[in-house]
């Protein structure tokens, strides 16, 4: 695991979450909660495995804009 001085973006910071998920067994599925910048972290997860999650609320969202 990686200090919060190596993180470089919010990839980084939501790896422990993707990874958890990655594990759980295919017919098990959660219930996640985002507040602030937390919430860009459940967003992200629930685009990679909308399978697997039950709920995923957003409290006081933080939003990132996109720029390509």
């Amino acid at each position: 695991m990686k200090s919060i001085h190596e993180l470089k973006g919010i990839r980084d910071y939501t790896v422990p979450l993707l990874k958890f998920l990655e594990e759980l067994p295919l017919d098990e599925k959660v219930v996640l909660f985002g507040h602030s910048y937390g919430s860009v972290n459940v967003a992200l997860a629930t685009e990679i495995f909308p399978g697997k999650i039950e709920v995923a609320n957003l409290c006081c969202s933080y939003h990132v804009q996109y720029r390509p």
